[in-house]
């Protein structure tokens, strides 16, 4: 159990140092895109630094770095696949085209 004195201790990127290229390569192959694994792997560094991993010590950190990066990948191909979708439905009923149904209640 993590007492309060590690957690509030700042993340160490030293740990994770030397894994972007390994973090893109495992994005790259869920995504086939190379932009789409590039923000993939910025993004998993991004919710490191929001929010570190807590640290167990049967698991290494580049696991887990790794584990963030496919993660991210994979709700970018999702994110990816819901705009086609809309887009299409969108020129299917001759509708103007909005990013997110969020976006179309603003509109109205």
């Amino acid at each position: 159990m993590l007492n309060d004195e590690v957690l509030k201790q700042p993340f160490d990127f030293s740990l994770i140092a030397g894994e972007a290229e390994k973090a893109y390569w495992v994005a790259f192959r869920v995504t086939k895109a190379s932009a789409l694994a590039e923000d993939a792997v910025q993004e998993a560094y991004a919710s490191f630094l929001r929010r570190p991993p807590q640290y167990r010590g049967d698991a290494q950190m580049r696991n887990c770095f790794l584990t963030a990066a496919r993660k991210q990948a994979l709700m970018l191909v999702r994110s990816e696949k819901n705009r086609r979708r809309r887009q299409e439905a969108c020129a299917e009923t001759g509708s103007p085209y909005t990013k997110s149904p969020e976006d179309a209640v603003k509109a109205d």
